[in-house]
């Protein structure tokens, strides 16, 4: 342990002699490749090193001061992460700021400090099973700090991360139901983002410890009997969707299969039938169904 404390603070001396004379925009360049190499004490001290010494104006200090709560989270520090978040959250910090996280073409156009701030929170408190905290920080950048994108994919990513967010809330508050309300209409694949991580907590943390397998087994049945098209105006114009209704809600439906593995003979499928055939070929109807057959196979095996 000695060495290690040792080591550290020669390689932390190191670093600020060398650093000493570069622009902000070189520490912020090496900070983000300590960081990309896991060497996160050094990443953390030039981060620190940009807040403390920077000029005011230069948005390089805010994304620093953002980065040295990030660090501090990747090290487990929850408790240093949680203090910069919550002051990010009461500080004048531009949410529309240019530069947010990632490259390249998939990276975020505007900082959002106080959305991610509000989001790593939330997981915080949710690792802490804090769940009424974490109901309010989602709350908050659902409705306070709003996710901003350009990009549709991105922002049904978030939507589906919002309905996970507030279905670990519930599900922690013991309301299960509330959970598998929200969370249901994000269920069916879009083809915008993948959703697999929000169907499988639906199906294997909420509904199969809310309902039984014959009570799935039946909402299944029912949800294909009852698929059928409804026109709505939109934008003007006429559309025709397909919706179902299942555990109490209805949801729409999408003719898209999540694997890509087509059936060319879907195509001679018409009206409720082709989305017949989508729907039981999506996940979430999949879980369940492996859900519903495994509670049959038990009940078979049982002597009456």
């Amino acid at each position: 342990m000695f060495m290690r404390k040792y080591l550290v603070s020669v390689l932390a001396l190191f670093i600020a002699v060398a650093s000493f004379s570069q622009p902000v925009s070189e520490l912020f360049k090496q900070a983000r490749e300590y960081y990309r190499d896991e060497e996160y004490d050094s990443a953390l001290f030039l981060y620190g090193k940009i807040y403390r010494q920077g000029k005011d104006g230069d948005p390089l200090l805010s994304k620093a001061y953002y980065n040295m709560a990030d660090t501090y989270m990747q090290m487990e520090e929850y408790e240093k992460a949680k203090a910069i978040f919550e002051d990010i959250l009461l500080g004048d910090f531009d949410e529309m700021e240019a530069g947010g996280r990632g490259e390249g073409i998939m990276a975020e156009p505007y900082a959002l400090y106080k959305n991610n701030s509000c989001k790593r929170l939330g997981e915080i408190a949710l690792n802490q099973r804090e769940y009424n905290a974490a109901l309010r920080y989602t709350q908050r950048f659902d409705k306070e700090y709003p996710y901003q994108h350009f990009c549709g994919n991105e922002i049904m990513a978030n939507a589906i991360y919002v309905a996970y967010s507030y279905g670990r809330c519930y599900e922690g508050l013991g309301k299960r139901q509330k959970a598998i309300d929200i969370i249901l209409p994000q269920a069916q694949y879009t083809g915008y983002s993948d959703n697999g991580y929000l169907v499988d907590f639906l199906t294997d943390s909420l509904i199969k410890k809310h309902y039984n397998p014959s009570q799935i087994r039946s909402e299944l049945d029912n949800a294909v009997a009852a698929i059928a098209s409804k026109t709505i105006k939109r934008w003007g114009r006429k559309y025709e969707y397909h919706y179902t209704r299942i555990f109490g809600m209805e949801i729409e439906l999408f003719a898209i299969a999540e694997d890509w593995q087509y059936n060319l003979e879907v195509f001679k499928l018409e009206g409720n039938e082709y989305y017949k055939y989508y729907f039981k070929k999506s996940r979430f109807y999949k879980n369940l169904d492996k859900i519903a057959a495994c509670g049959e196979s038990t009940d078979a095996m049982v002597l009456h």
